[in-house]
């Protein structure tokens, strides 16, 4: 229940995130937008909500050509490291093809996954687990020729 208040809440930021986006980019003023995309465990699956955010994220990429997104895929610490790297991966991936279907360029989106490595969760601590299964969703400006990478 407090997972489905997190994301709808998640979902009112990015409304008022993209808006906000679309009068700095106009004011030539936008470096970057942020937000994060939440994942069952074990899952790396989008939920239906996620598309629609999914949806809204490349429309507002096919109306701004010169940002590019970066997607960090995570995992919490419970598993094989080989597990959660895979996973994370998997997470980020899923994101990724998202967009592609959506008509965003593959040279416009950065992949990047990093396990359970950065994560802070103590044992046990089954919140701080949930915030962990996540994909970094960073849009950023263009700075130049610049590739899409897989870390």
């Amino acid at each position: 229940v407090a997972l489905n208040s997190a994301l709808r809440n998640r979902d009112s930021q990015v409304v008022y995130l993209e808006s906000e986006l679309d009068s700095l980019v106009a004011a030539n003023e936008a470096t970057r937008l942020e937000f994060q995309l939440m994942f069952r465990t074990g899952e790396d699956d989008l939920q239906e909500e996620d598309q629609t955010r999914i949806d809204m994220l490349a429309d507002y990429l096919q109306r701004n050509p010169h940002l590019n997104v970066r997607l960090d895929g995570h995992a919490d610490p419970r598993g094989s490291d080989e597990y959660n790297n895979v996973l994370a991966k998997f997470r980020a991936l899923s994101v990724a093809n998202a967009l592609y279907l959506k008509g965003i360029e593959q040279e416009r989106i950065r992949v990047y996954y990093h396990g359970a490595a950065e994560s802070e969760a103590s044992l046990g601590d089954y919140e701080a687990y949930a915030r962990d299964r996540r994909v970094n969703v960073e849009v950023f400006q263009r700075t130049g020729s610049e590739v899409a990478q897989s870390h």
